[in-house]
């Protein structure tokens, strides 16, 4: 959901060779504006989130589990996890 204030990603960059917008899915996967300075980039695209903070991690914690239901060792989710 957005905020009727915040700029659509499609507009972002209205360059016909800029990263493509799927309407469908509503994502710009790529960086729409490169050529910008790091601190000038208010939009990096949507794949920007899945290489940072703990996307790897989250990974590594599912890779552990199929693996364990796998092979047996336990019956494990990723949603339950206590703290």
């Amino acid at each position: 959901m957005r905020i009727r204030e915040d700029t659509a990603k499609y507009l972002r960059n209205l360059d016909p060779n800029s990263a493509p917008y799927d309407g469908k899915s509503r994502t710009m996967k790529d960086n729409p504006n490169p050529h910008l300075a790091e601190s000038d980039q208010i939009f990096k695209g949507d794949n920007f989130a899945k290489v940072s903070g703990d996307f790897f991690a989250n990974m590594k914690t599912e890779a552990f589990m199929y693996e364990a239901n796998r092979t047996g060792e336990a019956q494990l989710n990723n949603v339950a996890m206590p703290s």
